[in-house]
């Protein structure tokens, strides 16, 4: 049988769930009443092969996807710096940049799920479209 104390107990649980749902809300407003956007943190590992050679897999960890866009662009910028170091100033093309993961043997990455709880992969063609959005808001 169900006792008087665990229906109370059931009781003040689901107000206390209620409570945080509603304080979540709140949270994710901002000081007029409009919805805040809120950036949700999401481990991203790049996986990437430049060579034939097994050897030279290797791989990256991001705390967030962005950060891992930004990543790939410091990559390929080091690349320019590298191939023309007298060059001052650096500038280059999205094209570039697509042909530069292009000239990698295997690029790829694995993004955290919260809701399943683990990792989606995903390969170059979600990866040059997600980057190519986030080079369009950067330059927004």
């Amino acid at each position: 049988p169900i006792s008087t104390v665990s229906v109370l107990y059931w009781r003040e649980k689901k107000r206390e769930e209620k409570r945080g749902e509603r304080r979540k809300k709140r949270e994710n407003l901002n000081f007029r009443g409009k919805k805040k956007i809120v950036i949700i943190m999401s481990h991203t590992i790049l996986m990437y092969q430049p060579t034939s050679k097994l050897s030279s897999r290797t791989f990256s960890d991001f705390e967030s996807l962005e950060l891992c866009m930004q990543g790939m662009c410091r990559m390929f910028e080091m690349r320019l710096k590298n191939d023309r170091p007298s060059t001052a100033d650096i500038t280059y093309d999205v094209a570039d940049l697509f042909n530069f993961l292009d000239s990698f043997e295997d690029f790829s990455l694995l993004r955290y799920n919260q809701d399943k709880k683990g990792y989606e992969p995903y390969g170059i063609g979600w990866i040059k479209n997600t980057l190519y959005n986030h080079l369009k808001v950067q330059t927004q």
